[in-house]
């Protein structure tokens, strides 16, 4: 595709990034992704109509154990339960709380928009979501094997069976589709700090000097990012980490929060803090960190809990953020208990 090595194009794409949600802010980041997302459908439904009308394809290849819903790992082969568990549970359960679809109800003008927006977009996601599992099936059914990484199924398929300036237009959407989320959790991050760090430390600070610190946020919140890119070795890993690391917490606090009454902020922080040290454990941040000091012989010589768990690490964070949670709720309702009269 490029010339360019890999750790060049992400310093590019992070300026790019950063310097496109610093000036543009959320408004226009919704506008981009309405322009971009329309063009990725329309490609993903003429890549659709392509391998349908193409005589390589057919739903009769497709085998049952294709439809299985047991995780397999780089070899093919089936993995236990709980792997299978944790490999359904984080694109599930972690995308509860994405902050892309939070912050764009939380934006709405109107409960009653933000409702209406969540059910179009739910419909939306399930029907544009399922052509690229058609594709994937079929693709695999007939015995496309990418070149690389299997991140690269879809962009090869495309190329061999688009028109080339089509297929130029598809996978630009494609690629575009990664720097919008990542721009939009840049401005999040950049808001969330402004309103609850910066503003409550300087009260007076005006509009425009609290834009500027905004922006800064959001520039070293995209350094941070690039260092988080330039360690992956997948967008697929990538994109695992992003659903699931600290979201245990967050997904247990936001169901007592909706459907309980038990537990208060005391609560709520054990769970946030229990489901983010899990996340630490189980995705090994800790024995990859002492690798850059130690090396990476020291590193893999550390106990189990400090290696990444790829197999039950969000199941077991989410367990832990919930008995935290519990624990905590519990010990508080005990000890707020009135004490009756004598």
């Amino acid at each position: 595709m490029t010339t360019l090595d890999l750790a060049t194009c992400l310093a590019i794409a992070t300026v790019v990034i950063v310097a496109y949600a610093a000036i543009g802010g959320l408004f226009r980041d919704v506008i981009t992704d309405i322009v971009q997302g329309s063009i990725l459908i329309s490609g993903l439904v003429v890549l659709l109509i392509a391998v349908l009308a193409s005589n390589d394809f057919s739903f009769a290849n497709i085998v049952p154990e294709q439809l299985s819903f047991v995780a397999l790992d780089d070899t093919g082969a089936p993995v236990s339960l709980l792997a299978t568990l944790n490999t359904w549970m984080i694109p599930v359960v972690g995308s509860l709380v994405v902050q892309e679809a939070i912050s764009r109800f939380l934006g709405a003008t109107s409960v009653s928009v933000a409702r209406t927006g969540c059910c179009l977009a739910a419909g939306l996601y399930l029907v544009i979501g399922s052509i690229p599992v058609v594709i994937g099936l079929l693709g695999a059914a007939a015995g496309f094997v990418p070149d690389g990484w299997s991140d690269q199924f879809l962009p090869q398929l495309a190329q061999q069976h688009l028109d080339p300036g089509l297929y130029v237009i598809v996978l630009g959407a494609l690629v575009s589709a990664n720097p919008s989320t990542v721009d939009t959790t840049l401005l999040a991050i950049s808001a969330i700090a402004t309103r609850n760090l910066v503003e409550p430390m300087a009260p007076n600070l005006s509009q425009e000097s609290g834009v500027r610190v905004g922006r800064v946020i959001t520039a070293l919140t995209g350094i941070a990012a690039f260092a988080t890119a330039a360690s992956g070795e997948s967008i697929q890993g990538l994109v695992v980490i992003a659903s699931s690391f600290g979201s245990a917490g967050i997904v247990v606090a936001l169901m007592f929060g909706l459907h309980s009454t038990l537990g208060d902020e005391r609560a709520v922080v054990a769970a946030l803090l229990t489901g983010l040290a899990m996340s630490f454990f189980g995705n090994g941040v800790v024995s990859w960190g002492y690798s850059l000091f130690a090396g990476e012989e020291a590193a893999a010589a550390l106990p189990w809990l400090f290696q990444a768990n790829d197999e039950s690490s969000y199941v077991l964070a989410l367990l832990a953020a919930l008995v935290a949670y519990l624990g905590v709720a519990l010990v508080t309702a005990r000890g707020a208990r009135p004490v009756a009269a004598e």
